[in-house]
């Protein structure tokens, strides 16, 4: 099989989509198109991106599919509406025409994780739609929300198959074809495999993942304050000011590591935090991070989300900063309705590997 992918870069940090084509690279041809999805602000992150996927977009493809996919980053001004919709399928046109006829490519199948990829979709006419919807993007900052929705409901036109990551996508979002739950996996060997520190002094309350606006500091920045004699290590690239946590002596931000440290730097954590805040965009979201700190076997404190009310008790849910302390002491007290043994358990039970092995099977039924 063939498949077109759109999704955020190959090279970043791996997203759901990644985890889930490696396990496909295999068996099946995977060519992946590095794709925009909103303007680029005036940030350094924005900016340094921007001048990445310009010099990106000008080099030919680097690698062959096989143990890696073919990346391409396609020439895109990053504009969804208007006559420059017609100018992106113009460029977009001429980059897949000559792709196709270099690795004869036939039948793919096209898999979009967001909606800002229509207009490709529209150019390649595939032999099959996959929409691999993973959040929100009508609610996502920086996103102009009128255009997400209105691009969505083209694509949702033209969707074979609907993958979503959470009960509530999955119920908003309605198809022609099939539609299927898909929550998120783990990588459960990386995670698992990872060396134990030695014992800390105190206790050490982790975070890793992107700290941005959908992020509820307060809650963390209250145990810290009330919890003195703890450690809070957040690992992540910060997009939002955190000059109240960083001023506490207790809180340690350590910037962004790469995933291939990322569980050696998460096993000191005795306890994971999934400190989302409760919004339309949230109310989406399955967190990466839960089943990976689920295969380190550390128990889990979470503000409330649709997607974790099926992991009680393996994840204690706090709705206030009040009662995210006291689920916080429990943790660390060892009183947190699981054992270790029970989290590695659950985590091993949703790798990627059986999820790829789902998505794929539902692929092949397409075609009969």
């Amino acid at each position: 099989m063939d498949f077109l992918v759109f999704s955020d870069d190959w090279s970043g940090h791996p997203s759901s989509a990644i985890h889930l084509f490696r396990r496909l690279l295999a068996s099946d041809r995977v060519f992946w198109f590095n794709t925009i999805y909103r303007m680029p602000g005036l940030t350094r992150y924005d900016i340094a991106r921007t001048l990445r996927k310009l010099r990106d977009s000008a080099a030919a493809p680097t690698r062959e599919p096989g143990p890696a996919p073919l990346e391409v980053t396609p020439w895109t001004l990053p504009i969804f509406r208007g006559p420059v919709r017609g100018v992106n399928r113009f460029l977009f046109r001429r980059l897949y025409r000559d792709l196709a006829r270099e690795h004869d490519i036939r039948q793919p199948v096209a898999v979009a994780t967001n909606p800002f990829s229509v207009d490709a979709i529209r150019v390649i006419s595939p032999q099959h739609t996959v929409y691999y919807c993973v959040d929100d993007y009508t609610e996502f900052p920086g996103v102009n929300g009128r255009a997400a929705a209105a691009l969505e409901r083209e694509l949702l036109e033209r969707t074979d198959l609907l993958a979503a990551t959470s009960r509530p996508l999955l119920e908003s979002r309605r198809v022609p074809g099939a539609s299927h739950y898909l929550p998120h996996g783990v990588d459960f060997d990386h995670f698992h495999a990872a060396p134990a520190p030695a014992p800390a002094k105190r206790p050490v309350i982790g975070f890793f993942g992107l700290i941005s606006e959908w992020i509820d500091l307060d809650v963390v920045l209250h145990a810290a304050r009330e919890r003195p004699g703890w450690r809070f290590e957040l690992i992540g690239r910060a997009e939002v000011d955190t000059g109240e946590l960083v001023r506490l002596g207790n809180v340690t931000l350590r910037g962004p590591v790469d995933y291939a440290e990322l569980p050696r730097a998460a096993r000191a954590f005795d306890v994971g935090l999934v400190p989302f805040k409760t919004n339309a965009l949230t109310r989406a979201v399955n967190p990466l991070k839960l089943l990976e700190y689920l295969a380190l076997g550390i128990p889990v404190v979470a503000t409330p989300l649709p997607e974790l009310e099926r992991f009680r008790p393996h994840v204690s849910i706090a709705a206030d900063p009040q009662a995210f302390l006291a689920a916080l002491d429990a943790a660390v007290a060892g009183d947190c309705g699981s054992s270790r043994e029970d989290r590695i358990e659950l985590a091993r039970e949703n790798s990627w590997d059986a999820r790829a092995r789902e998505l794929r099977g539902w692929i092949a039924e397409l075609a009969g």
